[in-house]
């Protein structure tokens, strides 16, 4: 008799790490940095199956740390989710390991409170980690991946536990999605993580969330006809297109081409789409090339940041909208759906949609004592 799912959780095994950057020396030499990457790298103890990817997608295989590694030429990689494939928390690391896992409520290597909300400062960072399934690689076995910014923790779980729930291995593609911001004069740019069920239409993902009947993956048919505007004239070939694509200067260009090709039905073959994902990282590279040197400093972690992987976070600043709800959080005595409730109710918008001004006004109003839970009323 097997042992019940409540003692064991069962997975297959990870045979791999699928990283967002690497360390790099510092212009002085004596130390290192890390480095953010516009393409998926790949670490393994398993030296074939880094060959193999490399094979796959391009990239040199070379030694790290008593493993392999090899840094891809691709920002999008065919992947199935496996079953129970995330998981996140808010996590505070120093060189000896984790210091605390948080779930926002309650410090779980030590069983208190959360510090962070009691003390109003976000010290914590998000940590989402998810394991998949190379769909093109030989063998089984779970890569990680561990994205450590806030836009990972608020996109990329949602998605992987929606396809998990489908009940069975649902293929996607694993991207990178490129994001820029402008704080104090100084352009930060990262590259967040996505899961992209291309073979799949909306209204098929939807049907198989009622049903838990999901079709062999194609990129037409829905019950069994292909849509109307995809058997209409002049539909471009996919040479056509890739010959705009060649052509294009922006990684804005090149979407729009795909989206067109998805939005009447032409089919890639898999040499087009790798040349395709190689001129999307180009563009990539060209576009954030300038904006550094315009602005004349780095946006890397500075010479003493000890957490290798953080590399794919955006900047937090004083004013930033995480850190003013955790301090909105610590003045207020009621509960959270309050909380979020009185917000709506103020500010005409749902937290979730609020800028850093609506947090700030905000917070002031509940520190003046203007808006309050219902309980507090006298």
């Amino acid at each position: 008799m097997p042992i019940l799912p409540s003692m064991i959780q069962r997975r297959l095994a990870e045979v791999g790490r699928i990283r967002l950057g690497r360390r790099v020396p510092t212009k002085s030499g004596t130390s290192t940095r890390p480095e953010k990457l516009a393409t998926f790298r790949f670490t393994s103890g398993d030296r074939n199956r880094i060959e193999q990817i490399a094979a796959l997608y391009g990239g040199t295989v070379q030694p790290w740390e008593k493993q392999w590694e090899v840094i891809t030429q691709t920002d999008r990689v065919p992947i199935t989710v496996p079953p129970n494939a995330s998981t996140e928390w808010m996590e505070l690391w120093s060189g000896g390991g984790a210091v605390r896992r948080c779930n926002g409520e309650v410090e779980q290597k030590a069983s208190r409170p959360c510090l962070c909300r009691a003390a109003g400062t976000i010290v914590c960072k998000p940590h989402t980690r998810v394991n998949l399934i190379l769909s093109d690689l030989p063998g089984m076995g779970t890569w990680r991946i561990e994205p450590k910014s806030w836009d990972a923790a608020a996109e990329l779980p949602d998605m992987v536990e929606f396809l998990a729930s489908l009940g069975r291995y649902v293929e996607a593609d694993l991207t990178l999605s490129y994001r820029t911001k402008l704080k104090e004069g100084k352009t930060f740019e990262w590259w967040v993580p996505n899961l992209d069920p291309t073979n799949y239409t909306a209204g098929q993902l939807a049907e198989a969330s009622r049903t838990g009947a999901l079709p062999t993956a194609t990129p037409v048919a829905i019950g069994g006809r292909r849509p109307a505007a995809i058997e209409a004239p002049g539909r471009p070939s996919a040479d056509d297109l890739m010959v705009a694509a060649r052509l294009a200067d922006t990684t804005a260009e090149l979407k729009a081409i795909w989206e067109e090709g998805k939005a009447k039905g032409v089919t890639f073959a898999r040499e087009q789409r790798a040349e395709f994902d190689q001129l999307v990282v180009a563009a990539k590279r060209n576009a954030t090339q300038p904006a550094a040197e315009a602005v004349g400093a780095t946006t890397s972690a500075p010479d003493q940041e000890t957490d290798v992987e953080i590399v794919d976070a955006e900047p937090v600043a004083d004013d930033d909208e995480d850190l003013l709800w955790m301090q909105i959080i610590k003045a207020w005595s009621g509960t959270v759906p309050e909380l979020e409730a009185a917000f709506a109710g103020a500010m005409g918008a749902p937290h979730f949609e609020a800028d850093a001004t609506l947090y700030a006004s905000f917070l002031a109003m509940v520190k003046a004592g203007k808006v309050a839970p219902l309980g507090d009323a006298a």
